[in-house]
């Protein structure tokens, strides 16, 4: 990929991403504080998405900011890169699994069973290539398996838990 393409490409990815957080930013400031049952800003459900979402305005203005140096808000003609189309279906497929599970799991199921479907389904559906590898297909398919079960029990409990957060 050129030095133009990537410069492009991370501008427009920051601006998306500048976009993205700006947004988390304002729907966590526009969370309740529950007053009524002693809350404080500290313990506040919206406390931990605002740093994150600060966190993502901060980084992705670097980003866009760098971008902009390198001249990546001008516009230039697209050159065709090796692997954009597989790139290009990845993300197709990242993009359904995120509102297949967004609007068709959270709510529906319990949020640990969602989750762990999520993570599931995107292993599966992103190592199929490995899977096919001989000799390593158990292997690899018990890993991610374990870790779709960790990663689901570890968020389900740290938000519930530790931030307090009352889960779908």
């Amino acid at each position: 990929m050129t030095p133009a393409r990537r410069a492009r490409l991370d501008f427009v990815s920051g601006l998306a991403c500048l976009a993205l957080g700006l947004a988390g930013l304002v729907e966590s400031v526009r969370m309740p504080l529950f007053r009524q049952t002693g809350g404080t800003l500290y313990n506040a459900p919206g406390l931990m998405p605002a740093f994150a979402s600060a966190v993502i305005v901060a980084l992705s203005a670097l980003l866009t900011a760098r971008a902009v140096g390198q001249g990546g808000h001008r516009r230039a003609a697209p050159e065709p890169a090796a692997g954009d189309g597989q790139r290009g279906r990845r993300f197709a497929i990242v993009l359904g699994l995120c509102v297949a599970y967004a609007l068709g799991a959270v709510g529906r199921v319990p949020f640990w069973l969602a989750t762990f479907l999520f993570l599931a389904t995107s292993f599966c559906v992103l190592n199929a290539e490995e899977y096919l590898a001989a000799g390593t297909r158990r292997r690899r398919l018990t890993v991610d398996l374990a870790t779709a079960i960790g990663a689901a029990a570890a968020v389900t409990y740290v938000f519930q838990e530790i931030f307090l957060v009352r889960l779908p």
